[in-house]
């Protein structure tokens, strides 16, 4: 997606970019399913969510570049990842580094001339894609996630694929499919308002309390739990559980890792908790 900028730009542009995880979020309905997808539980209209994320700095491979006016290329070491809801159900895949053959896992398509510009995922199988969650998968059958979004002629994609250079009201259509085995098909349509482009860290997401685990000591207690790098934690104490308000200990950053506070104890009625708070978007 280089939008035929000149070499000494594009290398110059990824030699000083930094690498960021761009989140794609949309919604949409399912329309048809066939063989194993047929079923009671999955019906036209079901409402779906989709949910892409991927790295903005992954390698530019060109497939083609016709004359100056129309370049294909495609994307390898693109760490994407594609949730789809539909209903109870959730299929989930994943391609860390994808092959230099088809299906090509990101695939966007630019014009020099009015025409619809294009974003193609496809997380496949044969593609070194893994999939954690996929119900109905046939055993050893070929399966994949197909998404098409299509924008509106040359004002869809700009030079890279970073949140930046994506024009999400500028997409006019966009269909998707699941895939097992031969003839087991699951397709849907997204609406086009509802695509939201954003980095990852930027996401706003309702805070979720956190369970600590719990060490005590003669001298003191060591609190632990799993963070979210999109929350901060504030720890509180008092030692009287009807009061309005607790006392702030500190606040720490979540890091999508465990964090343990350790503590002294001064007072044997001393209670803690710890409230998630949003953190402030990352510029």
């Amino acid at each position: 997606m280089s939008k035929f900028l000149p070499l000494i730009t594009a290398l110059f542009l990824t030699a000083t970019a930094q690498s960021e995880v761009v989140l794609w979020k949309a919604t949409g309905a399912l329309t048809t399913g066939t063989g194993v997808f047929q079923r009671q539980d999955l019906s036209p209209d079901d409402p779906v969510t989709l949910r892409i994320t991927y790295d903005d700095q992954a390698t530019q491979q060109v497939l083609a570049n016709v004359f100056g006016r129309v370049e294909s290329d495609y994307r390898t070491e693109v760490s994407l990842k594609v949730i789809i809801t539909a209903g109870t159900y959730t299929w989930e895949g994943f391609v860390d580094s994808a092959t230099t053959t088809d299906p090509t896992t990101f695939h966007t398509f630019t014009f020099s001339y009015a025409s619809p510009e294009k974003v193609k995922f496809t997380v496949s199988s044969t593609d070194n894609a893994t999939f954690p969650t996929f119900p109905y998968r046939l055993a050893e059958s070929t399966s994949s996630i197909f998404l098409d979004f299509q924008g509106t002629n040359n004002t869809f994609l700009d030079s890279g694929i970073s949140e930046l250079d994506i024009h999400s009201e500028a997409l006019s259509s966009a269909t998707g499919k699941i895939s097992t085995g031969v003839g087991n098909d699951l397709s849907f349509t997204i609406d086009p308002a509802s695509l939201e482009v954003l980095k990852e860290a930027n996401e706003v997401v309702p805070p979720s309390a956190p369970e600590p685990s719990i060490e005590a000591a003669s001298d003191s207690i060591s609190l632990s739990w799993q963070s979210d790098f999109r929350f901060r934690y504030r720890v509180e104490s008092t030692n009287d559980l009807s009061a309005a308000t607790w006392d702030a200990v500190e606040t720490r950053n979540g890091t999508d890792a465990v964090i343990t506070r350790s503590y002294p104890v001064a007072d044997p009625s001393l209670f803690y908790r710890i409230v998630a708070l949003e953190r402030p978007p990352l510029e």
